[in-house]
């Protein structure tokens, strides 16, 4: 149970790969942002709340190494 505050990710580009929208939630007690808290500038994602999910920062450093 992450106690965080969760992301619906709605629409947002940056979903399947942050944390905040793939942990599994409490089913008892999660808090959620109101509205996913990213702003689209141009062709760019800006979303000061991104947490990059482990599984996606492991297949990078896979990558690079």
């Amino acid at each position: 149970m992450p106690d965080i505050t969760m992301c619906d990710g709605h629409k947002c580009p940056l979903r399947f790969s942050c944390y905040r929208f793939t942990a599994i939630p409490n089913e008892f007690r999660q808090s959620y942002f109101m509205e996913p808290p990213y702003v689209m500038n141009k062709d760019e994602v800006i979303c000061n709340h991104f947490w990059e999910e482990k599984n996606k920062k492991d297949e990078n450093k896979e990558i690079l190494d």
